[in-house]
């Protein structure tokens, strides 16, 4: 009787488990119905009018075009339903994360504040970008979807953010790092002997750095002016700021165009709130309203836009020599170009209703904003989708060096960097930073992935 009652209760469990996961991921796809409507929309149509009637005119007296539309649709529910329902599921880990850290230490309460207060504002963004296309009563359910799921990702990708400027066990695993990409080339093969049958693991992997770093001890006490590691030179220096000015250029550029969507969004989301109280205000005040509850995905859209270089480059010679990674690169461009065209809908909606910066759809920067949150949209897309459809290949059974920088790399091993905090190598001031930057390392870890994805949360 207790089995019998026991399996029942069992069976229960699982149905309400499935049911309740099937439940969210309904949740999930409905959460991008205002982006399809956008999609669907490109590029001249109001999102407004697209509905059932819309489509029954379009199929008798334009056909090519609504096979346009339902293409760009289907890119987007692809694209934003899955992605929305990875980010929940990632919300939902961080927050009960830092709600437990909370509650059991209260060593996080600074930053859980600061999270959650700009979450709630940015909310406020993604609220108005998601109940634009619609009037009334319609406008409510859109409008909540849409501030529950800013506010859940950008609580993540600001916490990840204090985490990754603040926590210096991170910044010591990336110090690890990079002192691996750093290594002379003719030290290769006696670096990978001490890799030699192991099994790649957390336990190996700490062993495998101590050993690294007692062998540039050891030719470093043979010979002071020699090291395993290469040297940085003023070219070297050189090339990797004119990188970083390349890529905040871009990024700057593009980014801030497309800003404005976001700007516009908040200022009209925080109207809503105060019962339209802002419209009184002028110009500069309304602006600054709006640059204020928009920071948070700006922000993110930005950090998400200006590593692009960095992966063309880590990602590229893998590709090139692969038909079939060929093949999937062309179809993850084209997929992310469908996708992208809801948020040049977006950016044409801005301009052309009554906006706060005052701009035509025809001229200057108004012309602009569609294209630009077009470019916004396929770099973020490419971004947060290549790590996933090209990710790294770790050999753990035969390892080498790479095999151990990208096991480094793919998430945090707080064991190896507390084994390797001790080591003397790290206890002489000379040696306490890296000879390379590391904002240069190209290995993408899940941690990174992550932060791209919490930029690609408002734009997908």
């Amino acid at each position: 009787m207790l089995r019998q009652d026991s399996s029942n209760r069992k069976k229960c469990q699982n149905f309400f488990y499935t049911a309740s996961k099937y439940v969210g991921y309904t949740v999930c796809f409905a959460s991008t119905y205002p982006n399809i409507q956008y999609s669907v929309a490109f590029p001249f149509i109001n999102p407004a009018d697209v509905g059932f009637e819309w489509v029954k005119t379009q199929y008798d007296n334009a056909p090519g075009y609504l096979a346009l539309s339902v293409l760009t649709g289907l890119s987007t529910l692809t694209i934003s339903g899955s992605f929305t329902v990875q980010y929940y599921q990632i919300a939902g880990k961080k927050i009960k994360e830092e709600f437990s850290l909370l509650i059991q230490t209260g060593t996080n309460k600074k930053r859980f504040a600061a999270s959650v207060l700009m979450a709630l504002i940015a909310a406020i963004t993604g609220g108005s970008v998601s109940g634009a296309p619609y009037s009334g009563a319609t406008k409510i359910l859109p409008l909540l979807l849409g501030f529950a799921f800013t506010g859940a990702t950008s609580f993540v990708g600001l916490t990840n953010l204090i985490i990754e400027f603040s926590d210096k066990d991170v910044a010591f695993q990336k110090a690890l790092l990079s002192y691996l990409k750093q290594l002379k080339p003719t030290y290769r093969n006696q670096v990978n002997e001490l890799l030699r049958n192991k099994v790649l693991n957390t336990e190996t992997l700490a062993e495998f750095l101590k050993n690294f770093f007692d062998l540039q001890l050891r030719i470093e006490a043979e010979n002071p002016n020699d090291s395993i590691f290469i040297p940085q030179t003023i070219t070297d220096q050189r090339k990797q700021l004119a990188g970083k000015i390349f890529d905040v250029l871009v990024a700057g550029t593009i980014s801030t165009i497309a800003s404005l969507v976001y700007i516009q969004a908040g200022y009209a989301g925080t109207n809503i709130i105060t019962n339209s109280a802002l419209n009184n205000w002028n110009q500069a005040g309304q602006i600054a309203i709006g640059t204020f509850t928009g920071f948070s995905p700006i922000m993110f859209i930005f950090l998400g836009m200006k590593c692009l270089r960095e992966l063309i480059i880590d990602l590229y010679p893998d590709i090139k020599n692969s038909h079939k990674k060929m093949a999937y690169a062309f179809g993850l461009f084209l997929l992310c170009t469908l996708n992208s065209t809801w948020f040049y809908s977006l950016g044409r909606m801005t301009v052309v209703d009554d906006n706060i910066f005052s701009l035509s759809a025809s001229a200057g920067f108004g012309a602009a904003l569609p294209i630009a949150g077009l470019l916004t949209s396929l770099i973020l897309g490419i971004t947060g989708l290549a790590p996933r459809v090209f990710p790294p290949e770790i050999n753990v059974e035969t390892p080498q060096i790479d095999d151990a920088a990208k096991m480094l790399a793919s998430k945090h091993h707080q064991p190896v960097v507390d084994a390797l905090k001790t080591h003397s190598f790290f206890s002489r001031a000379k040696n306490a930073k890296p000879t390379v930057q590391l904002e240069e390392i190209k290995t993408q870890s899940d941690h990174d992935i992550e932060m791209q994805n919490q930029a690609l949360a408002p734009v997908i």
